[in-house]
């Protein structure tokens, strides 16, 4: 499972939440604002925890633009004061559920775990493609049965790509994901995607693309079906 934790109040409760929830087998990163949630996984995230104080209007309004940006998420609020009517707001606004500070991991993980079944794949945070596979869980991708030999950019840059397969990978969205927040320029994106042309050949099976669409990002599709690059 794919867990966004965000606790602008309360830093050391994200810190805490993301390292059981990673030691419980998911995968999990902590953000610093609603803004980053969107770029925390190349795919969208299963869940979102979302950790305040008070349940405010500023709370209802970061917890409707994630719906709006995450509409598939399960949104968990887990707040330390929160009135009846702060509760209604809250839910209306998107959140799935709201839990009281303090609370123990094991709850939350437990509410999630039961909570987005459908979320879930095989192989919690793992890709397949025809004989692709990448598990984000293990910083692992196969082709054909064999280990691609990736740097940390290209393996973000494919599982991006692959998520998106037969649609395009936005620029932007494959640059913030794959560079981790830091500055890419749009060159340093052209050389990356095309050495992960190269190890995806090189490693023989299922032959695949990765086509460009100018002003618009890259497409990873079966060879026969892909654009010319």
């Amino acid at each position: 499972m794919l867990i966004t934790i965000l606790d602008e109040a309360d830093p050391l409760f994200a810190q805490v939440m993301t390292t059981v929830v990673r030691r419980r087998g998911h995968t999990a990163k902590q953000v610093l604002s609603v803004d980053e949630v969107r770029d925390a996984f190349p795919a969208e995230p299963a869940s979102i925890v979302l950790g305040v104080g008070v349940v405010d209007n500023a709370v209802i309004d970061g917890i409707r633009r994630l719906r709006a940006d995450e509409p598939n998420a399960i949104i968990l609020l887990a707040a330390e004061e929160v009135t009846p009517s702060a509760t209604i707001a809250a839910l209306e606004a998107g959140a799935n559920n709201i839990l009281r500070k303090p609370l123990m991991p094991s709850e939350l993980i437990t509410w999630l775990e039961h909570s987005a079944p459908a979320q879930q794949e095989s192989k919690e945070g793992a890709i397949r493609v025809a004989d692709l596979e990448i598990d984000l869980g293990e910083i692992r991708a196969t082709k054909a049965g064999n280990i691609l030999t990736l740097t940390r950019m290209e393996f973000r840059l494919l599982y991006c790509l692959a998520e998106h397969f037969g649609r395009v990978a936005p620029t932007d969205r494959l640059m913030s994901f794959s560079s981790d927040g830091e500055e890419m320029a749009a060159s340093s994106l052209k050389t990356h995607i095309s050495h992960l042309r190269q190890k995806l050949r090189k490693a023989g099976g299922s032959p695949l693309r990765i086509s460009a669409r100018q002003m618009l990002g890259y497409v990873l599709d079966a060879e026969d079906e892909a654009g010319a690059a």
